[in-house]
């Protein structure tokens, strides 16, 4: 009798990269497992928009801020900026 070859498949998680869509492996009597390893995204951005409150008028350019990493706190970008409004 042989083994099985098995592809599972990665599941997608919002915010990460996964090392692989699939694996294989090889079922046996033996310990079977698949690990699959997720990295945070650090290709993403976010617009800052200086509005008037409670309209769309724009009282300062738009700053658009590339590069972040998923889940990362930017409370301290607009602290620090906001002085230069």
């Amino acid at each position: 009798m042989s083994a099985e070859l098995l592809l599972p498949a990665a599941e997608a998680i919002d915010g990460y990269t996964v090392d692989a869509e699939t694996k294989n492996v090889k079922i046996t009597t033996g310990k079977n497992e698949i690990t699959f390893y997720y990295t945070k995204r650090a290709d993403l951005a976010y617009t800052v928009n200086y509005y008037e409150e409670g309209t769309t008028t724009e009282l300062h350019d738009s700053k658009k801020v590339e590069n972040q990493t998923f889940c990362q706190v930017v409370l301290r970008y607009f602290l620090k900026n906001l002085q230069s409004v």
